[in-house]
């Protein structure tokens, strides 16, 4: 029973990352709002926040990925695991916030619990080349 439980909900954030991929935020958003408070869809929900710019609902998605009721449980996201992904996705938060250096720790963090979590990579390298001029300015 739990291990049918465990593919549900893999297979359920999967389709709510294709629809996230494709675009269609707002099909992703109802498909992990309907799941269990755990950390893959907060993930998705932080992805999806992120995109949009609406770091609340970011630092509130992984405000509960890293809350410690998880940290005996093992999870799985396509984009790597949740506490990396919402580590990447903090990481950024911090660094349009104006906190560059923090930004850096964090995506280093990031990296450090998935090495393979793209998202991870991805945060770290505008974090570490913001004074190179790579991000856009305002």
């Amino acid at each position: 029973m739990q291990a049918e439980r465990a593919i549900q909900g893999d297979w359920t954030i999967l389709v709510a990352e294709a629809n996230r991929y494709l675009g269609y935020h707002e099909k992703a958003l109802e498909i992990v709002e309907g799941m269990t408070f755990q950390p893959p869809p907060l993930a998705t929900k932080a992805l999806i926040a992120a995109v949009e710019g609406d770091w609340r609902i970011v630092r509130d998605a992984v405000n509960g990925i890293l809350s410690g009721q998880f940290s005996d449980q093992l999870f799985f996201h396509p984009e790597g695991s949740p506490v990396a992904v919402g580590l990447a996705a903090r990481s950024l938060n911090m660094l349009v916030d104006g906190y560059p250096n923090e930004a850096v720790e964090e995506a280093k963090r990031a990296i450090e619990a998935d090495p393979l979590c793209g998202l991870a990579d991805d945060a770290d390298h505008p974090a570490c080349s913001d004074e190179k001029g790579w991000l856009p300015r305002e």
